[in-house]
C-alpha cells in the first residue's frame, strides 16, 4: 500500500532500504527531479498500526531524534491497518523541543486523501515555494 503510493507520486526513483543494513533508518529513499535540473532526495520512515489515529502518531524521541538531525528531509508516512488510510508528517527538529517526553514524541499527521496526496507530491516535486519541510 504504501509503496504503491509513493509511485504513484511520480518520483524521479523509489528505492526500499536493503534488508541487511540494521543501521539505516529509512524504508524508502525517494528523489524527484527540480526545475533547475538537481535532485532532491527525501527518507521515508513506515510506520503501521492498528490503533485508530485521530490527527496524531507517537514515535519514539530516538528514532525521532535520528530523522529531524539527519541531513535528508525525513517523512513520516503512517499506515492505519484497520482502515486502510495513510497519513504523514515532516520531521523536523523543532517538534523535538515542544516534546515534554523523554521517550516518546507525539506529532500531528495529515490524512492523505486525493488533495492531500496532490500537495504533497508538488511539495516533493519543488513545485511550490512555501515548503513545509526541512530544507
Amino acid at each position: 500500500m504504501a509503496e504503491l503510493f509513493l509511485q504513484e507520486l511520480e518520483p524521479l526513483y523509489l528505492v526500499r532500504s536493503p534488508e541487511n543494513l540494521r543501521d539505516f533508518i529509512y524504508d524508502f529513499l525517494i528523489g524527484f527531479q527540480k526545475s533547475s535540473g538537481g535532485i532532491d532526495t527525501y527518507g521515508i520512515l513506515l510506520k503501521a498500526t492498528q490503533r485508530p489515529i485521530s490527527g496524531r502518531y507517537q514515535i519514539s524521541v530516538s528514532t525521532y531524534k535520528r530523522l529531524a538531525c539527519s541531513n535528508i528531509p525525513a517523512l513520516l508516512l503512517v499506515i492505519d491497518v484497520k482502515q486502510n488510510h495513510l497519513f504523514y508528517s515532516w520531521i523536523s527538529e523543532d517538534k523535538i523541543k515542544d516534546s515534554q517526553n523523554k521517550n516518546s514524541i507525539t506529532v500531528p499527521v495529515t490524512k492523505i486523501d486525493d488533495a492531500a496526496k496532490e500537495a504533497l507530491r508538488k511539495q516533493l516535486a519543488g513545485e511550490r515555494s512555501d515548503r513545509a519541510y526541512p530544507h
